[in-house]
């Protein structure tokens, strides 16, 4: 299933991830409507005109724009909108543009690099992640292949749930120990392959997934 980036948002919206202010547009007039609202809630005037393709490298090829005010959005707009972009994805023919998004522009502390992809050699998902974020990840891939850390996901391996390192220990099981009243060195003495670092670990885990904001009945 192919989506495009503002539908990708709009589902990392709904699960409590944050992600800028933005809204699709379907013609040029809709993006400098959109521009225009954005600029009048957010008090920001600088906005974003992104291409939504089935492809990356959107940026390069010319569909990305950083901008400044209504004016300036609704020319970016118009020259984004209808036009083939050409990418290392697309292939010769390219992709005609027929949908933007409009976003609110925000300060880049710094950019990173996650992704779930599927590693078609082993038959897995694996999560790639970098610190080197931004357009020239692909770059990164071939220059400097060592900045790139892959984890593949074995679900021989307690069922593909989130374990502690290579061990065979579910998160889970670790959280149920200390629930249950088991202290720390309890757990170690009980244990003895499991560091203090990895119980720690497990709790971190544990205060990160309490920060969405709408957790979903699962029925088992």
């Amino acid at each position: 299933m192919n989506i495009h980036e503002y539908q990708a948002k709009e589902l990392y919206r709904k699960y409590g991830i944050p992600v800028p202010q933005g809204i699709p547009a379907m013609s040029s007039e809709e993006a400098t409507a959109a521009a225009k609202k954005l600029i009048d809630e957010t008090g920001n005037e600088v906005v974003v005109v992104k291409a939504q393709i089935h492809a990356g490298g959107r940026g390069k090829a010319g569909g990305l724009k950083v901008v400044k005010g209504v004016e300036a959005a609704s020319k970016a707009a118009k020259e984004i909108f209808g036009k083939t972009l050409v990418t290392h994805q697309t292939g010769p023919e390219g992709k005609v543009v027929q949908r933007l998004l409009v976003e609110q522009g925000l300060a880049i502390k710094s950019e990173l690099y996650l992704a779930l992809v599927i590693d078609r050699e082993s038959r897995r998902i694996a999560i790639m992640a970098s610190t080197e974020g931004g357009m020239d990840i692909e770059e990164v891939a071939a220059k400097t292949p060592e900045r790139i850390h892959t984890i593949t996901i074995d679900p021989a391996v307690c069922h593909g749930k989130p374990c502690i390192r290579g061990l065979r220990y579910p998160v889970e099981t670790l959280l149920e120990l200390l629930s249950s009243g088991m202290t720390v060195d309890q757990i170690l003495a009980d244990y003895e392959d499991l560091e203090a670092d990895d119980i720690y670990a497990a709790l971190d885990f544990a205060a990160r997934l309490s920060h969405v904001k709408r957790i979903d009945h699962v029925v088992t």
